[in-house]
């Protein structure tokens, strides 16, 4: 009989949680003791998202460390927090290298690490500059990195100005990478140094080095969600990218975590995604990062009732929290929720207005009420707070469009690529834009990017046609709107898209073939009340099985649209001709 603290996460592996619960407390402490909060969050949210303690004792029927501790240690105390084997007993007890660490070194740590909580980094990076251990070696170089951004004079209220064109880059990258990689040949890092190795490789430019730098990272320590989550900034084309996946470690529930990242954000493997969230399910029942990746992966199938569920169940959940609120938002203003949408950015205020995910709550809010100029300024304050916010970049070139500025929307655009070149919604925003300014080549390049990257959807397909039908380049035209008509949500035009094409080059038997689809699609939209395309159709199938003398069909689809005039002309012309074929045949009959 399995153990019932054990959790299936794929056919051939299953974890202890018990242990998943240590490993996660420890990762923790060691992240948050470095600085790196968003992973000692990503940790501690998965460490909470876990089956709750008791349920494993009652299920194990052993006790957990904890519990242990409250029953036979003194009731007060601050050990009882956690179990003391998942806690160093100093900052350097559980690095063998730094057991020689002097306490002043450890003073200096402290007070390097209570500037760095309070943001200056330029003092702490200084008072940890004679340090030698690996732990003050980090803080000290991260510190110079924050430092750098932070200090960094990119203009970003203006999207014309890239850090490229500019001196606002970070200056401190050239001496951090310098360093780091004197001490990477000495084989002197460990996982965390490895990681900022790899951010900082990143930062300029050397992704494949960076890639691998991470990997190491990564396999020296797996439980810094960060490391993660740079690796897949840096991944190459997906074919490429499986041998770099095979070199991670291939145990343990972060590889999974990883691929259904890739999978929701990155759109790596899409159509696995929701299986890898599945398997992961179990395992973190509560984990509202899980569930979050839950709404994203809804939100980029057009699942939109589902997706907003599962938001407000988020929302319901912990109504303080601002993580996944710019997902809730796209979801309510695809859905035209205008009213929940504005209760959803006044809650994001009252919560903390100066958190880009506010601005892009408040921004999609005005957006969806026309105010596009409002919309722009908040997701520029947005991009003020976090220049490397996708979603911001993005949605600010949608607004940018909407004002026909196609200047502007292109360099949105431009930096939502560079950003994040695998993400589809911007390489689909320059196609557009080039299509608009009459570009169809660049618009060409642009659309096939974001066809290769989402082959699924229909709306890239039909763009596509559009430009291949504007280069009179017909057979690939239908080829892409044929394409288009899995999961469009217009069947009817692009089946008429599609007849026509082939009538225009002659082909009538299969215009005639596609004109019926057109017809038949066009009665139901036209039963359910909506606008069709089927009288165009109606008018060309009449006609040809006029001209092939099946006058009956003809007559037929003539009387369908015979309340328009050329309708009628043509149920007059189709009568006359059954009425004349009559008689005809009765003058043969009484001459023979």
């Amino acid at each position: 009989m399995q153990d019932p603290t054990t959790y299936p996460l794929s056919p051939h592996s299953t974890f202890d949680v018990p242990q998943i619960r240590t490993q996660l407390r420890q990762a923790v402490v060691n992240c948050q003791q470095r600085g790196l909060y968003h992973s000692a969050k990503w940790a501690a949210q998965q460490l909470n998202g876990l089956p709750a303690a008791q349920e494993d004792e009652r299920l194990s029927g052993k006790a957990s460390p904890r519990s242990n501790h409250h029953t036979s240690g003194p009731p007060h105390t601050m050990s009882t927090a956690f179990p003391t084997s998942t806690v160093p007993l100093s900052l350097f007890e559980d690095r063998p290298e730094d057991a020689d660490i002097s306490e002043e070194e450890t003073d200096r740590f402290l007070l390097a690490r209570s500037y760095f909580d309070m943001k200056e980094f330029g003092r702490a990076a200084e008072v940890l500059k004679e340090s030698v251990g690996l732990e003050s070696t980090f803080l000290r170089l991260y510190s110079k990195y924050l430092f750098g951004e932070q200090n960094m004079e990119t203009d970003v209220s203006e999207p014309l100005v890239s850090p490229s064109e500019n001196e606002g880059g970070n200056k401190e990258l050239p001496t951090i990478a310098a360093e780091l990689s004197t001490l990477h040949q000495q084989q002197k890092l460990d996982g965390f140094l490895l990681y900022l190795y790899g951010v900082v490789l990143n930062r300029l430019g050397q992704k494949v080095k960076a890639s691998q730098v991470l990997v190491e990272s990564i396999n020296r320590y797996p439980y810094c969600w960060s490391a993660w989550q740079e690796l897949a900034v840096c991944l190459p084309p997906q074919e490429t990218a499986q041998t770099l996946l095979h070199q991670l470690p291939q145990t343990g529930f972060m590889l999974t975590f990883f691929k259904a990242h890739l999978a929701v954000d990155l759109f790596y493997n899409t159509e696995n995604g929701a299986g890898y969230l599945d398997e992961l399910v179990p395992l973190f029942p509560r984990s509202r990062f899980v569930k979050g990746q839950m709404v994203v992966a809804k939100y980029n199938v057009r699942e939109f009732e589902e997706a907003e569920r599962v938001c407000e169940e988020l929302f319901a959940e912990e109504p303080y929290s601002l993580d996944h609120l710019d997902n809730y938002s796209n979801v309510l203003y695809v859905m035209e929720r205008k009213a929940k949408l504005g209760y959803l950015a006044h809650a994001a205020v009252q919560i903390d207005r100066f958190r880009p995910e506010t601005c892009v709550v408040i921004g999609n809010y005005y957006s969806s009420r026309l105010e596009h100029e409002k919309a722009i300024m908040y997701f520029r304050r947005a991009l003020k707070l976090n220049r490397h916010y996708l979603t911001a970049w993005t949605l600010m070139g949608h607004e940018y469009m909407e004002l026909k500025n196609t200047a502007s929307a292109i360099e949105a655009y431009r930096r939502g690529v560079d950003i994040n070149n695998r993400d589809f919604r911007n390489w689909y925003g320059l196609g557009q834009s080039y299509q608009i300014l009459r570009m169809p080549y660049f618009a060409l390049y642009y659309y096939q990017r974001a066809s290769a990257l989402q082959p699924f959807d229909s709306r890239i397909w039909y763009a596509l046609a559009e430009v291949y039908e504007s280069l009179d380049r017909n057979q690939d035209a239908v080829r892409c709107y044929k394409a288009a008509l899995s999961g469009s949500e217009s069947i009817s035009l692009t089946l008429l898209k599609i007849a026509t094409l082939y009538a225009k080059a002659g082909d009538e038997v299969a215009a005639a073939h596609y004109y019926g689809l057109c017809f038949e699609e066009g009665k139901q939209s036209r039963a359910q009340g909506a606008v069709s395309h089927f009288a165009e159709a109606a008018i060309f199938l009449a006609r040809y099985y006029k001209n092939r003398n099946n006058l009956d069909d003809a007559e037929e689809y003539a009387m369908a649209v015979e309340t328009l005039e050329e309708g009628k002309t043509l149920l007059r012309e189709i009568r006359s001709l059954q009425t004349f074929g009559v008689k005809l045949n009765g003058d043969e009959t009484r001459g023979r």
